[in-house]
């Protein structure tokens, strides 16, 4: 991370039990519990998936929104670890097409989002900056190569580095490939590269980064004839700013696809979906030496339900899980938590009746607001009446 100053803890974290009591500060939370639900958007239409990041005290929300028709991104912010928030503006202004994928990242000042959107010539990627935490944005800038259809955007950011990988249709026979581009210079410029070679199927990329090291997490389908394929999900790591790359290392007996990747120093924790309709299942793995080795898993959600979207955040070795179950009917956000870097689980707890597209972050150890954990998601207003569904936002620590 880069040396900016971040702003103060906020002030209820210094707050005594007394003056709690006394109805001068808001109350602090137990270990484990969730804030009071917080509204962060105000739309006369339909919310779409959720991302968030976090620096210090200072987090971002990003959100598809499709009041003005077209799905567009919107973005809030709270400089004060998510008591107070800015107000929802629209962001992402590439042309009147509809966004259908984003990913978001934060370093120090500067804020990092890329996403998918439909154009005339097909599904592209861009990339957009603020230098100075979202007040404003640069223009956005077209990563992809116009001649494929491109999806899946995953962003990573530390100090001058921004990473940004994706899917593409290119390759032998219609095989996907991934993309992956690097600025050295904080996004103004990227160079390019592939990720997969010309003879295999790549899919479901994620990107993070911590301590210098950028960690890549993906799916690989290769064919092996007779209409056999072998699946696998592989990663790879850099110690040089994605100059070069680690060999590929399997990641063993993990069925399904990559949903959502959190890295803090060695400690990797990662949630996959698997299964299909009416049957999918959120599950965790971890790794506690830098994907050298990893946890046999964890099943999150209840048995024999349905669940999809899942999200993780940890900070040390407080990791936290969030899924929808039922999601066909919008059913209940769910959450486990571990205080042993994976190995346990508590008992699924809920977080609302009914949500979309939850997104996690935590606060690294060594940072300001460190241990703090936020989560968005979207809900409707009122379920009898289904044509508003808003963005919100809650938080909880584990001390």
């Amino acid at each position: 991370m880069d040396s900016h100053r971040e702003a103060p803890r906020p002030p209820w974290r210094a707050v005594g039990a007394l003056a709690v009591l006394l109805g001068l500060a808001p109350a602090l939370l137990l270990a484990g519990e969730w804030s009071t639900e917080r509204r962060l958007s105000r739309t006369d239409g339909q919310v779409g998936q959720t991302a968030v990041a976090v620096t210090g005290c200072t987090v971002y929300v990003a959100w598809l929104d499709n009041s003005e028709f077209f799905w567009k991104v919107f973005f809030a912010r709270s400089r004060d670890g998510g008591t107070t928030w800015s107000q929802a503006r629209r962001v992402a202004v590439a042309d009147e097409n509809s966004i259908i994928g984003l990913a978001l990242a934060a370093d120090g000042r500067r804020v990092h989002l890329a996403w998918q959107q439909y154009r005339s010539e097909g599904s592209q990627i861009f990339y957009q900056r603020s230098v100075n935490r979202g007040r404003s944005w640069r223009p956005a800038q077209l990563l992809s190569d116009q001649a494929f259809e491109n999806g899946s955007p995953t962003i990573a950011a530390d100090g001058r580095h921004v990473y940004v990988a994706w899917r593409t249709e290119a390759g032998a026979e219609g095989l996907g490939r991934l993309r992956f581009a690097r600025s050295a210079n904080r996004g103004r410029r990227f160079d390019q590269d592939w990720m997969t070679g010309s003879t295999a199927a790549g899919w479901a990329p994620l990107l993070a980064v911590s301590e210098d090291r950028l960690h890549f997490v993906y799916g690989r389908s290769r064919p092996l004839g007779n209409g056999e394929w072998q699946h696998r999900i592989l990663h790879r790591q850099s110690d040089s700013h994605a100059v070069h790359w680690s060999g590929k290392r399997r990641v063993p007996k993990l069925p399904g696809a990559p949903v959502d990747l959190t890295v803090e120093g060695d400690r990797i924790q990662m949630v996959l979906a698997s299964g299909g309709y009416k049957t999918s299942d959120s599950r965790h793995h971890g790794s506690a030496d830098g994907g050298r080795s990893w946890t046999e898993g964890s099943l999150l959600n209840r048995a024999l339900s349905d669940a999809t979207t899942p999200t993780v955040a940890a900070t040390g070795e407080h990791v936290y899980a969030a899924w929808i179950e039922d999601w066909f009917e919008f059913g209940p956000l769910l959450y486990r938590r571990s205080s042993d870097g994976g190995q346990t689980w508590s008992d699924v707890d809920q977080i609302v009746e009914h949500a979309r597209g939850p997104a996690l972050v935590a606060v690294a150890e060594g940072q300001a607001c460190a241990g703090d954990v936020h989560l968005a998601y979207g809900r409707y207003l009122n379920l009898s009446n289904r044509s508003r569904m808003e963005i919100f936002y809650r938080r909880t620590s584990p001390d």
